[in-house]
């Protein structure tokens, strides 16, 4: 390489680290913020408190077995409709359904022994009326024998109602004052097919069915804002990417829950669409509401020492001023002293340019 050569890399080199230290000296450079301005207007406010909250069912059924048993029959999946009384599943127990047969073959023989000892009595207490045969001591013996033919009935009987009840259990229904959705199904067919034989113990939950076009939300709220919240007040709830949407309180609990919340109970005013139980979502509750009052944006408002101050902007001047807010929303302060609309005031970085 020549002289001449070397001496344009040198240069352009040279040139290249100048451009890059440039740049990087630009990056360090701080950021200048430019004041914002706000001419101070009339607007409508709402304070708010905020939870968070499940949706759920009003009108909704845990459905568990009320005996053992294995599952024969799995009628429905989850997410189709349930109707009233609708057979969701059959179960079978063959000790309870054996035990069954044997108290119907005693609850026979119990009521012909009662019927025959009943009878016995009353024939040979009209023999006794008519004949003074058989004796006394003989027809309260008929009588005591008569008394203990129906206890034993009578506890036959109940014997097999009751397992009659308990194989009534074995097929497990919608209830009947409920029409929804299956929201969740705890068995799946493939389960019953790879296990025929699994036995599902008393309490075990097996479905969960509830009607969405009922649909609430159970919140819960912080303690410290539990005496600012009432029935009645209206509510938004926000639910994922099918929107916002309106509800009220309709309970409020008066003992606190897990970690000191209170719990909340929200109607929507009309269920959304789509939505099914179990999404969790967040709450806003309206707990004051103002029309048409002086408002400022809450970041042009200076709190110290438990007093608000804004810049207001006169001409070319600006001045610090006290003012007195009201209630608040999220973005705005409500002014009850200190400002008139159309005043102009200035937001900016430590309060000074």
């Amino acid at each position: 390489m020549n002289t001449a050569l070397k001496i344009v890399v040198f240069l352009v080199l040279v040139g290249v680290v100048a451009l890059v230290g440039k740049s990087m000296l630009k990056k360090d450079e701080p950021h200048t913020v430019a004041p914002k301005f706000h001419t101070v207007k009339r607007l409508d406010i709402e304070q708010s408190v905020y939870g968070s909250g499940t949706v759920r069912c009003a009108n909704r059924a845990e459905i568990a077995t009320q005996v053992a048993g294995k599952i024969r029959e799995l009628r429905v999946e989850e997410g189709q409709a349930a109707n009233p009384s609708q057979v969701l599943c059959v179960m079978a127990n063959e000790e309870i359904q054996s035990k069954l047969e044997g108290a119907k073959n005693q609850l026979s023989l119990a009521q012909r022994t009662h019927a025959q000892a009943a009878k016995k009595y009353e024939d040979e207490k009209q023999n006794h009326l008519l004949y003074e045969h058989p004796s006394k001591e003989e027809l309260e013996r008929l009588s005591l024998e008569a008394e203990r033919a129906k206890i034993a009935f009578d506890q036959a009987e109940e014997s097999a109602n009751s397992l009659e009840k308990d194989v009534k259990a074995l097929t497990l229904s919608v209830p009947a004052e409920l029409k929804g959705t299956v929201l969740k199904s705890f068995v799946k067919s493939s389960e019953i097919r790879l296990d025929p034989d699994k036995v599902y113990p008393a309490a075990t939950p097996l479905f969960v069915v509830g009607d969405l076009s009922t649909l609430i939300v159970q919140g819960t709220i912080l303690e410290s804002d539990r005496e600012k919240i009432k029935e009645g007040d209206p509510a938004f709830v926000h639910v994922g990417r099918q929107g916002t949407f309106a509800a009220k309180v309709t309970n409020l609990s008066l003992i606190p829950s897990e970690g000191g919340r209170y719990d909340v109970r929200l109607d929507f005013d009309k269920p959304p669409s789509g939505v099914n139980e179990g999404l969790t979502v967040d709450v806003r509750i309206v707990i004051q509401k103002k029309s048409n009052v002086l408002a400022v944006p809450v970041e042009y408002v200076e709190a110290e020492a438990g007093r608000h101050w804004v810049q207001r902007v006169e001409k070319e001047s600006v001045t610090r001023v006290p003012v007195q807010v009201g209630i608040s929303s999220d973005s705005f302060y409500e002014v009850t002293a200190g400002l008139k609309e159309g005043d102009v005031i200035r937001w900016h970085p430590g309060g000074k340019e």
